[in-house]
Formats: structure tokens, sequence, C-alpha cells
């Protein structure tokens, strides 16, 4: 029983120093000019990236919370894949999504997806609370199914919110690179 209470009492702490942890962050520096600078041994580039997934008829469905990841470089441990392979990042088109995406969208590892993102022309709709994505559409391909660490408390996705809960992509640094602004 004590040895179980150790180890519970020191969980979050243990939890936290699995993570990456970060020094600084730079805006608007690229990857290439931050490791340039001295004592730089590492660079994660992260963005937020809103969309929405959106229908045949090209008409939006609901909207998606996205970030960044090289996918060439290890994951943060602490993400669970639950099913499904993290893509190796050749193909700038492949994502990981979350369950609550799945849950909402009905798509799941080796089904397709079509986001539509935001244009950098609606800042003024966004502040607005305008959630109506008009930028280009991209068509990705689901190749895994991960929990990320806010959610690896939970075995079972319970919500008071809405029916899908978050919903949760990672994009590739490579996509973002070649069409992010």
């Amino acid at each position: 029983l004590i040895a179980g209470a150790r180890r519970s009492s020191s969980v979050v702490e243990r939890f936290s120093a699995a993570g990456d942890h970060f020094d600084v962050f730079l805006f608007p520096l690229d990857r290439d000019e931050a490791l340039s600078l001295p004592g730089v041994t590492n660079v994660a580039i992260y963005a937020y990236v809103a969309s929405a997934v959106v229908d045949e008829s090209g008409a939006p469905v609901d909207g998606v919370d996205s970030s960044l990841v090289d996918f060439s470089e290890p994951l943060d441990p602490r993400v669970v894949v639950l099913r499904g392979a993290v893509p190796d990042g050749r193909d700038q088109f492949e994502i990981v999504v979350n369950e609550g995406f799945v849950r909402t969208f009905g798509k799941d590892v080796g089904d397709r997806v079509t986001l539509r993102m935001y244009g950098l022309d609606q800042d003024a709709d966004l502040q607005q609370a305008i959630y109506v994505p008009t930028g280009p559409s991209y068509e990705f391909t689901i190749t895994a199914v991960f929990r990320h660490p806010g959610e690896v408390a939970i075995s079972e996705y319970r919500s008071s919110g809405g029916p899908g809960g978050e919903r949760l992509a990672v994009l590739s640094t490579g996509f973002y690179e070649q069409h992010g602004a």
C-alpha cells in the first residue's frame, strides 16, 4: 500500500518529465535559422492549424484543431498510439487523429478526409466567432489514431460537452512548410 501510494503521488512529476521540454519559444524564425543559433541542439516547429472537415460537396461539417509534428522524429513518449502507425514523414498528406475525431466524423485508420483551412484573410471573421473556413481544401489519409498527453489519464472517453469531444489532428511539418503561411 505504501509503495503504491508513493508511485501514485509522483505520477504527475514522472508523466511531465517524460515529455519534451523547451527552453525558449521563437517567432518568426524558421527551423534552419533557429538551428544556426549558438547552443541550439534541437528545434521543434509548432503551429496551430484550424480547419474544418468538409463533406463531398465542400460544405463544412465541423471544426478540427490541429498541430504539427515532424513525423521523421520520435513522438512525445506520452502519446499513445491506439491503432495504426505513425507516418514516417515522407507523405505530407498523412495524418494522425484522436478518438474524438473518429467519433465525430466516422473516419478511422486508412480513411481519407478532406480538411478546409481558414484563409489568411479570415482574422476578422475569427475574432467575431465566424467559423466558416474559406481557404484551400486538402485531402489527407489517416494512418493512426492516438491519445494525446491530455487524454492519457482516462481509459474511457467521458464528456459533459458536445457529442464528439475534442477533435484533434496532427499534420506533418512537411505539409505546413509546403502549404502554410
